[in-house]
């Protein structure tokens, strides 16, 4: 039998952790566990700068064409894809993708965005 469910999506960043599971959905594959965990499920910081020094942020002003608003931006964690993209974990072409499908989702009703 084929179901779905819903996923949970926090603000600032799309790592939850449920019972010592992510509890996130393949689907946005890229968006989520950027950063190296500590064995407590929580973001090594220490890694995390040196990643962030390595590769960069985005700022709003480079996907504000894209977006709806700056609280959506910082709320979807969007600054901290470049680490994605410089680690090879998402392309530039798939974030365009979910940007569009996030809108269309939002649209429709399908997708409730307390932004």
């Amino acid at each position: 039998e084929q179901t779905s469910s819903y996923t949970i999506v926090t603000a600032i960043h799309l790592n939850h952790v449920i019972e010592n599971m992510l509890g996130m959905t393949t689907v946005l594959k890229g968006m989520y566990n950027i950063y190296e965990l500590n064995e407590d499920m929580t973001i090594n910081q220490e890694l995390k700068a040196q990643d962030i020094e390595k590769y960069g942020l985005y700022t709003y002003e480079e996907w504000s064409d894209y977006l709806m608003s700056y609280e959506q931006f910082v709320a979807l964690g969007c600054a901290d894809v470049k680490v994605a993209v410089g680690k090879g974990m998402i392309t530039t072409e798939t974030i365009f993708y979910y940007i569009e499908w996030f809108k269309q989702c939002m649209e429709s009703g399908e997708l409730e965005a307390n932004v």
